[in-house]
């Protein structure tokens, strides 16, 4: 074989070689691409398992129960592994929806431990758990309502404890010292402690109720000395009560020694104008119409004399006595009847005036 043959089949049998050599990298280039797509596919699915595991059903309006940060970490980084694409950013949106409504729903429900506002709760956490609520209010709409639920209680447990304390510190003479006003009253020291129990929070309750206690012990010392006072004005009424009575009984009887007295000079005045009397010489006797006449009456003695008889005449003379030591009466006397009548009632009331003093 000559030179020029053996050239020309070391090309020949190089060329099959280039040939088979190329057509099997081509193959393995193929294969890796395959296996590449393969991977990638895979990664995407998982990916969209991950992302779908988070939330509670296919609609993706609620998010699972129970999903934890770390469950979202690593769905998120199985997302930015994907490589660009309308689905990437699809996954990508719902996951951070997902953070956001988890985030709302730990800060709002970390508010509440067994529906009790949970200690130290401030201001600014409650504003903030407001702005993270108001996020999710559109996407999770289901998620919003129950978490609201949960933050108007947060809020009115929270507002309960401010107004007891603002309440409670009223009844002192600062905030922040231990002086009880002097005007506090038992209706303040209820109402604030009707507040305090209503409280659900034991530790902030328990707290107020130390506080409140300081009232207590001002409003007894108030109580005890109001009895105090109480006591005394009823000693200086039962004081005066004695002192009046006292009086009025000095006053009944001063008056019942001068009625005493004023009684004596009226027995004295009877006796001395019943003894002026029985001294009298005559007394007229009141005249009749039938048969007008003259009647007289002797003085009374000490000691009683029978009447004597007096004789009767159809004429208009006047009786005489049959007693010649009797004094002797004018005829020529005319007494009014009234008059006379009026003069023995008198002398006989005095007569019986002075009988009685006797």
């Amino acid at each position: 074989m000559t030179k020029k043959n053996i050239v020309l089949s070391l090309l020949v049998l190089l060329t099959v070689a280039t040939i088979m050599g190329g057509t099997k990298y081509h193959r393995y280039v193929q294969t890796e691409k395959f296996k590449q797509a393969e991977q990638k596919l895979d990664e995407t699915k998982e990916a969209e398992k991950l992302v779908a595991a988070l939330f509670e059903t296919e609609a993706k309006e609620t998010l699972a129960k129970g999903i934890t940060e770390k469950q979202l970490s690593i769905a998120l980084d199985k997302v930015k592994e994907l490589p660009d694409s309308p689905l990437k950013k699809e996954l990508l949106t719902e996951v951070r929806a997902a953070e956001e409504g988890y985030q709302a729903q730990k800060v709002v429900q970390s508010l509440l431990i067994d529906n009790i506002l949970a200690d130290e709760v401030s201001e600014s956490q409650l504003e903030q758990a407001q702005t993270h609520l108001e996020k999710i209010k559109k996407r999770f709409p289901l998620l919003y309502d129950e978490l609201k639920v949960y933050l108007t209680e947060a809020k009115d447990q929270y507002e309960a404890i401010k107004k007891a304390e603002k309440t409670l510190a009223e009844l002192f003479e600062e905030p922040k010292t231990e002086i009880v006003k002097e005007d506090v009253t038992q209706v303040q020291y209820d109402e604030v402690k009707a507040m305090i129990t209503a409280i659900k929070n034991k530790k902030v309750q328990t707290a107020l109720f130390e506080t409140l206690a300081l009232v207590e012990t001002k409003l007894r010392v108030i109580e005890q000395q109001l009895l105090q006072e109480q006591e005394e004005q009823e000693r200086v009424l039962e004081e005066e009560r004695l002192a009046e009575q006292e009086r009025m009984e000095a006053i009944e009887k001063e008056a019942a020694l001068q009625e005493e007295s004023e009684q004596d000079e009226a027995s004295t005045s009877t006796s001395v104008k019943s003894s002026t009397t029985n001294q009298n010489t005559w007394q007229p006797t009141p005249k009749t119409t039938k048969s007008p006449q003259s009647n007289w009456t002797a003085p009374q003695k000490d000691t009683q004399e029978p009447e004597l008889p007096a004789k009767e005449n159809s004429s208009d003379t006047a009786e005489e006595p049959e007693d010649s030591s009797s004094p002797e009466i004018p005829k020529d006397s005319e007494v009014d009847i009234d008059s006379g009548s009026n003069d023995k009632e008198e002398m006989n009331q005095e007569s019986s005036a002075f009988s009685s003093a006797e």
